[in-house]
């Protein structure tokens, strides 16, 4: 093997360029916080990048300065948007994740920075410069040359691959809960992409998916007499609440459906209400728990309100929530959501049920519908009207700047506030906000912040307090609105925050303190006919849609997971609140709280491990609800992937 000198130098130059992705990794912190393992696999994809390099080389210069360019900059778009989503999602971007790849597009502007302008600008300089003054004077390497030197390589590095290879699979099988120093920063995230490509899955999870995808067809199908004994619900029934007023269909297909046992009851003080929900974006309790700067609207509110004091949202996604809210089930994609993987929604959610009785159903949003495919699944469980961006630009001339994400909260509650007093029959709506979204760091134009908010900072956390301060003025604004209008007397008004966020005042805190942050939202719910009160059982998302049911006397038949808090139906039994997150769930029941990692209990006395679970334990008796969870989670699997079909 022999090489002549302006081959050598263009071998030479690949193995420069290869090295540039170091750069990117060292800009984002891949190598610092990699473990020597991640650090090697940064080494191996600047590897597998020369090799790339070698093979390109021989095609024509314009074309593989064209790859240069190309590939440095997919490199940077990919690191970044894995560095955004660790910082919110604790893991990295995978092959599951390109049926995101619009949302991506769409967020990229709101996770922009200098830095961008940077990468692309030096990314040119290098491209332009190669070009012109090297790589045109170069000539190609043999083909023998290039595959024997390829050869080497992959040789030299296949066993790091491998053993890299096996770790990861061992920690996808267990959900991390079985190795206590995995974690998912010490990867780098480009080979962890590679890794998540299907060829690379485990066998077993393989199998067990594809079973699961079979049994689902046939169940959409309506193909099935019975489901196979692990599904069936005395496997779980521990976990299925009594609902009052109806009845269980556990012998069917559908251990989950509630049939009336009586038409509608007699509430008339709240009958044909109605009803508004809500949904405030990023808003979780802690902050307005304790922080006597953030809230004030919100805690005017809620003295004129019911108050859930531990609710709890079961899912990191916007949409995932409203799915928990709307149609009282769970989304149990881990990456992501049933509205893009799937579509439309089969099952049958409190807008359709509602729509069927007569109401008119509408959504608004600041963000555009097609943002997780809500133009799709929206109307699919029963919204007939959709406004967002797009058509309130068309309706109302809209032209004042974006904050953040879309159509700051000012403006998207007056536009529903008008539109919904011209309506002409009973109503339910759904208002979602949007400016208080992460990253946070939004430029509010003139309005003016407390010195003690109005901090200039690179913190995030600071930050989010920053958004979440003119979030609720903006609500305070929309409540002086709505109190003042048509609307007070004949409307219950739902408030709850959609989830939380995983930024925290201080760092030092267990796994088991996060997560009660993270998942615990404010929800109230308010009409001048409910007596304001604090309730402290728990309760979650899923409680939403069967509890307004229960306050308009409608009996219907259903699939929700929830039972009522509130009216002729309600049970304020402990309940089960699962939190859906990128390792698996984790699980309450009372006060006894699961999560998926292993660390120290909360209490040395009552403390249960097994190969999903550290639990900190309320009483022993609820290990059974504890076993019994992954077996109802199972259940709700099959009936994700059967499009939550009513059979």
């Amino acid at each position: 093997m022999t090489f002549n000198n302006s081959s050598r130098m263009l071998i030479y130059l690949c193995a420069l360029t290869s090295l540039l992705p170091f750069i990117i990794f060292s800009i984002y912190g891949f190598l610092i916080n990699a473990d020597i393992y991640g650090k090697i696999d940064s080494l191996l994809f600047c590897v597998y990048y020369f090799i790339s390099l070698i093979f390109i080389a021989r095609l024509s210069k314009t074309i593989f300065s064209s790859y240069i360019f190309a590939s440095f900059f997919l490199i940077f778009a990919l690191s970044k948007a894995s560095h955004e989503y660790f910082l919110f999602y604790d893991t990295y971007i995978s092959f599951d994740h390109l049926t995101l790849f619009k949302e991506f597009v769409l967020a990229l502007k709101n996770f922009s920075s200098w830095w961008t302008f940077v990468a692309i600008t030096f990314t040119v300089i290098i491209v332009v410069s190669l070009h012109i003054y090297v790589i045109s004077e170069l000539k190609k390497p043999s083909l023998i040359n290039s595959i024997v030197i390829s050869a080497f390589l992959l040789l030299a590095t296949l066993p790091f691959y491998n053993f890299h290879t096996e770790r990861y699979l061992i920690a996808q099988v267990s959900h991390s809960s079985e190795n206590p120093s995995y974690n998912y920063s010490f990867e780098n995230p480009i080979m962890f992409f590679i890794r998540s490509f299907p060829w690379n899955k485990s066998t077993t999870i393989h199998k067990e998916n594809a079973k699961r995808s079979t049994l689902a067809r046939a169940l959409k199908k309506n193909m099935l007499n019975k489901l196979p004994e692990s599904y069936q619900p005395n496997n779980y029934a521990s976990l299925l609440l009594e609902y009052p007023g109806y009845q269980t269909q556990s012998a069917t297909l559908n251990p989950l459906q509630n049939a009336p046992k009586t038409s509608n009851i007699e509430v008339e003080s709240l009958t044909n209400k109605n009803i508004l929900i809500v949904l405030l974006e990023s808003f979780r309790s802690y902050e307005f728990d304790s922080n006597e700067m953030v809230g004030k609207n919100l805690k005017r509110i809620a003295k004129k309100s019911i108050v859930f004091d531990k609710a709890y949202s079961i899912a990191r996604a916007t949409i995932k929530s409203e799915q928990a809210i709307l149609c009282s089930s769970v989304d149990t994609n881990l990456k992501t959501p049933y509205s893009v993987n799937q579509g439309k929604y089969a099952g049958k959610c409190l807008p359709e049920i509602l729509k069927s009785r007569g109401y008119n159903t509408t959504w608004f949003h600041g963000n555009t519908k097609d943002f997780y495919n809500r133009a799709v699944f929206h109307p699919s469980i029963g919204f007939d009207n959709i406004f967002s961006k797009d058509e309130i630009q068309k309706v109302d001339g809209y032209e004042i700047n974006d904050i953040g994400w879309g159509i700051p909260d000012p403006y998207i509650y007056q536009f529903a506030l008008n539109n919904l007093e011209k309506a002409k029959r009973p109503f339910f709506a759904e208002i979602l906000t949007v400016s208080s979204h992460q990253p946070f760091n939004w430029d509010y134009g003139n309005f003016k912040f407390p010195p003690l908010i109005n901090s200039h900072s690179d913190d995030i956390y600071k930050n989010y307090l920053k958004a979440l301060y003119y979030a609720d003025d903006a609500l305070g604004q929309f409540w002086n609105a709505f109190i003042s209008s048509s609307l007070k007397d004949n409307t219950i008004v739902i408030f709850t925050g959609d989830h939380g966020v995983p930024f925290y005042h201080h760092e030092e805190l267990s796994e088991l303190e996060k997560s009660n942050i993270l998942f615990k939202v404010p929800l109230m719910i308010y009409h001048p006919d409910i007596e304001p009160s604090n309730n402290s059982f728990q309760s979650s998302h899923l409680d939403i849609a069967p509890t307004l049911l229960s306050l308009l006397g409608i009996s219907e038949s259903n699939s929700f997971l929830g039972r009522p808090t509130l009216g002729e139906f309600k049970n304020l039994a402990r309940r089960p609140v699962f939190h859906m997150n990128r390792d698996g769930y984790a699980f309450r029941i009372g006060e006894t709280n699961c999560v998926p990692k292993m660390a120290q209990c909360a209490s040395n006395e009552l403390c249960y491990k097994d190969e999903r679970f550290m639990c900190d334990l309320e009483k022993e008796s609820d290990i059974m609800q504890i076993q019994q969870s992954s077996k109802l989670m199972e259940y709700m699997k099959l009936l994700t992937e059967a499009n939550y079909t009513d059979s």
